[in-house]
């Protein structure tokens, strides 16, 4: 899977995953519903329109509409990046503990929230391969 993700002001961010050519996109309440199903499902159909975060703060769980599905392993953990709107924050969350008040996820977030999404994941056993290419 090929997600483009904004790295800073220099240029696009692509990780390329084990799952080509398809993108999930889930709510939060989506990824709690879903936790045990590998195919993606839930109630995005399509690729959902994406807006840019406007503050200077950082973003709350509660401010994402849609997260993008980068890695889902049913049952154990998943990792996903903000989608709408479109800012720098990942979230892994770990399915046996997850719950409605956002317990059970680790929060990634500002300008070294890629490399830690990298550093977790090795971690966790996921191999996730960087690809910077130029922006538009």
């Amino acid at each position: 899977m090929i997600i483009t993700l904004p790295v800073l002001k220099t240029g696009l961010l692509n990780i390329i995953m084990n799952q080509p050519f398809f993108k999930f996109f889930r709510t939060f309440d989506d990824i709690l519903l879903y936790i045990w199903d590998d195919t993606g499902i839930g109630s995005i159909n399509g690729h959902p329109i994406k807006a840019s975060w406007n503050s200077n703060n950082p973003p709350t769980m509660r401010d994402i509409k849609f997260w993008e599905q980068l890695y889902h392993e049913p049952g154990n953990f998943g990792i996903y990046a903000a989608h709408d709107p479109f800012v720098e924050l990942y979230i892994i969350v770990y399915y046996p503990i997850v719950d409605s008040n956002f317990n059970g996820i680790t929060k990634c977030y500002g300008d070294n929230a890629m490399e830690d999404v990298l550093d977790i994941s090795n971690k966790l056993g996921v191999r996730l391969e960087l690809e910077l290419t130029p922006s538009k």
